[in-house]
């Protein structure tokens, strides 16, 4: 994370660190933005992990579902405690503010890509009995299988 300033990064999984790093050597005054893009193609980004802040005047993280051009804010955080934290779309963006001389802020987030969207149904049957969906996305095929009103869940 830049101490301030924009940064674009492509990944489908990775960590990310405050500007302070795995060091904690944190810089004063801090107005920063990352936005995370999937290189998977169809993927959302999901972000987990711990935060150690300062109090909410003095240091916030805000989270938005897609681009810097987003408004939809997914959660805006402070204090202490650790969050999971999924875009609808593809990218993730995250700005991180601290506004003091003594900052003692922190963080530590896991990113993984989630490709959990249904991007090509291989097959679909229907018996008087039951029903069946196999459809691919990312590196998984999953079948499922209704029969006389319930779930059968199968990964293949």
């Amino acid at each position: 994370m830049p101490s301030s300033g924009y940064l674009e990064i492509n990944t489908d999984q990775g960590i990310i660190y405050d500007d302070g790093g795995e060091n904690q050597n944190y810089s004063t005054r801090i107005n920063s933005i990352v936005t995370i893009f999937p290189t998977t193609p169809g993927a959302t980004i999901r972000i987990s992990g711990d935060y150690f802040l300062e109090d909410h005047y003095k240091s916030i993280i805000r989270f938005y579902n897609g681009d810097t051009n987003s408004t939809w804010e997914l959660a805006s955080v402070y204090n202490s405690g650790c969050i999971t934290v999924k875009a609808n779309t593809g990218p993730l963006t995250i700005r991180f503010i601290v506004d003091t001389e003594t900052p003692e802020a922190g963080f530590e987030f896991s990113i993984n890509a989630c490709p959990d969207k249904a991007n090509n149904i291989n097959s679909f049957n229907i018996s008087d009995s039951s029903s069946e969906i196999n459809w691919h996305a990312g590196n998984d095929s999953t079948n499922w299988i209704i029969e006389y009103n319930t779930w059968h869940f199968s990964l293949g």
